[in-house]
């Protein structure tokens, strides 16, 4: 997975809430659809249903975090939707962990054990899901825990949910 396939998830939620506000989206990269998604939010063009309490964690990828500087945006759509509480990892923005693999080449051992870690600090801040915008990284973390790991599984049991679905399971 790359950029493309991340602008075209963004894309998509983008296209179905300017579907619903009547509006025209002329989006060309990944952090202009996060920007212009906030925008929507910020018109009052979008609007959340509250589900309930739920906590969750981000995980700052390495292309939207280190990449492209976007840290703040992802936590300020979820301060947006009402019953999301953001716990943060130990680790996070510009000092977060890499999921481990810089492209689906390779994911050897090492590899595995940066997953593990990441897992493991998602897990312990109690939130009940770690969102992520990027779907390599998705990937990763949930190809670690379908196979043996060293350490027991429910140090790492935490659901791994995409960013833009977890945003338009709220939409009202």
């Amino acid at each position: 997975m790359d950029l493309d396939d991340l602008y075209d998830k963004m894309g998509g939620l983008l296209e179905k809430a300017n579907e619903m506000c009547g509006g025209d989206s002329d989006v060309n990269d990944p952090s202009e659809a996060i920007d212009a998604l906030t925008d929507l939010i910020d018109d009052g063009k979008l609007k959340f249903k509250n589900d309930g309490n739920i906590k969750v964690t981000y995980h700052d990828s390495c292309r939207l975090g280190r990449h492209m500087g976007i840290y703040d945006t992802p936590r300020d759509i979820l301060a947006d939707i009402p019953g999301v509480e953001l716990v943060e990892m130990e680790r996070n923005r510009e000092k977060a962990a890499c999921c481990g693999v810089s492209a689906f080449a390779t994911c050897e051992s090492s590899s595995k054990k940066m997953q593990v870690e990441r897992l493991m600090e998602g897990k312990k801040t109690g939130a009940e899901k770690m969102l992520m915008f990027c779907p390599k990284c998705q990937i990763h973390f949930k190809c670690t825990t379908w196979k043996e790991m060293p350490v027991e599984k429910e140090l790492v049991d935490i659901p791994i949910d995409d960013m833009t679905t977890f945003v338009a399971e709220h939409l009202e």
